[in-house]
């Protein structure tokens, strides 16, 4: 009995492992993104990605153009850990603002419809404030 349940356990622990790696995907920021026409580009799909940007200077703009793999859900959060002053801005696939969020706080979250390979732009603007630090930006489809 002893013998089933330490296989047993040792098989949980190999399938969650495996589960774990492949939970989220990791990417860093790719300069020069400070533009819709030169936004790094990402697929969300249903596990969670993460990009990893920082600001360069007051008034560095990023922009992400994110794709959705499926149609669904995508969920967008950010988090960064200093004392910015932080905008974040959506704009559709013709270019075109179509939210603001104004002073975000360290963390947030906000949820956006799209039909499979529909993308959406999402810009980080740092106005003012405290520069230590990254920010992370997560998403996925839900």
């Amino acid at each position: 009995m002893k013998k089933i349940l330490l296989s047993l356990t040792i098989i949980l622990g190999i399938l969650s492992t495996g589960i774990a790696a492949q939970a989220q995907t990791n990417y860093s920021e790719s300069e020069n993104n400070d533009s819709l026409s030169r936004a790094d580009r990402f697929y969300a799909r249903y596990e969670n990605a993460v990009v990893e940007g920082d600001f360069k200077e007051k008034g560095d703009r990023d922009y992400f153009k994110i794709y959705a793999d499926e149609t669904d859900t995508l969920k967008i959060r950010f988090h960064y850990d200093g004392n910015p002053d932080i905008d974040l801005e959506i704009y559709n696939m013709e270019g075109e603002r179509t939210d603001k969020f104004s002073n975000v706080e360290s963390s947030f979250d906000a949820d956006f419809y799209l039909e499979e390979n529909d993308y959406i732009y999402v810009c980080v603007d740092h106005d003012s404030g405290d520069l230590e630090g990254d920010y992370r930006l997560y998403f996925y489809l839900k």
